[in-house]
């Protein structure tokens, strides 16, 4: 019964921190030219299985590499599924990109671009009468958009992504809390990417029921479904209310991506 107000989803987003290192959003990582680290690579779409060591072999062969990471969840350890390869030189980078990008590693196809900041907001709460036309035009003014990449999911919050770091943050600093329509938004660093084997969760934190909300009790709820790697629930800066929404991360192969799309129906049948 907790899980009443829970809305799934295909989607998998991270509006709760900025983290300018890692980019949290695999679909804002960079695939323009002309924005990025010097010589910094983004791998998306990375097999959970792939370790740092595989990873870095893999790039080896086309210049000297500085670091390689693997973005992990901090709680439990599970690779995320995209990472950073650096090199010493951009024009060796460059070759890497151009030879790997959309091959297989571990038998999964990676996406490769230049790194960048973030540009990918998640836009929560939003007014049940809100389409994606309107989600862009209210968006637009801060600057030029991904339109491909704005859109409303499910009603109840979308993504907007921007060309230009510079006006995901001042839309993001202005927009945040503001009444749009009948509900105040709640604005984020998101991230669009699709997802299939997580689901993305929303809740209201102000409900009583919502107390029982424990990443045990979201786990074994959910478990019911497969097999369940990680939840996360996250809270509100030093204090420990929960912020509302969270996340349930199945194995990233076809199994877990039936167990995310099961529950999804199941959730939005009853819910």
């Amino acid at each position: 019964y907790i899980f009443l107000c829970i809305r799934g989803s295909l989607y998998l987003c991270a509006p709760e921190t900025e983290d300018t290192n890692s980019a949290r959003s695999c679909s804002t990582c960079a695939m323009d030219e002309d924005i990025g680290d010097d010589a910094s690579l983004f791998i998306g779409d990375l097999s959970r299985a792939i370790n740092e060591a595989e990873l870095e072999s893999t790039f080896a062969p086309y210049g000297e590499i500085s670091s390689v990471e693997i973005k992990r969840d901090k709680s439990s350890g599970h690779s995320l599924g995209y990472g950073f390869v650096h090199f010493k030189l951009r024009s060796e980078a460059l070759e890497a990109k151009q030879a790997l990008h959309r091959t297989a590693i571990r038998n999964r196809v990676v996406r490769i671009g230049w790194a960048q900041k973030n540009t990918n907001l998640f836009v929560g709460d939003l007014d049940g009468s809100l389409d994606t036309d309107g989600l862009r035009n209210l968006f637009r003014p801060y600057g030029p958009l991904y339109d491909e990449e704005t859109f409303i999911k499910n009603k109840n919050y979308g993504f907007v992504r921007f060309r230009h770091r510079a006006h995901a943050e001042q839309a993001k600093n202005e927009l945040d809390g503001r009444m749009i329509g009948t509900r105040a938004v709640r604005i984020g660093w998101g991230d669009a990417n699709m997802l299939k084997s997580s689901v993305h969760l929303q809740f209201d934190p102000k409900l009583p029921s919502a107390s029982a909300l424990t990443q045990e009790t979201v786990k074994t709820f959910f478990s019911q479904y497969g097999k369940v790697l990680s939840v996360i629930l996250p809270l509100e800066e030093g204090r420990q209310d929960l912020k509302g929404f969270g996340f349930v991360h199945f194995p990233d192969c076809e199994e877990g991506e039936q167990s995310a799309t099961a529950a999804i129906n199941e959730i939005n049948r009853t819910g």
